[in-house]
């Protein structure tokens, strides 16, 4: 997945395109980001967001 980034927290994603690898498990999505250095400690990390379907 890729995301284009007009406006961001992080100034540096500013006007970039971001590949955010993703998953489906079942009836969730899970987007992830690529490896980072955390802006607060530098240590290296990943986030993800879940997405679930309910019925």
């Amino acid at each position: 997945m890729v995301h284009d980034v007009e406006i961001s927290w992080n100034e540096s994603w500013n006007n970039t395109r971001q590949v955010r690898p993703f998953r489906i498990e079942g009836k969730r999505l899970i987007i992830t980001t690529l490896p980072s250095k955390d802006p607060v400690d530098g240590t290296l990390s990943t986030l993800s967001v879940v997405w679930g379907k309910q019925e």
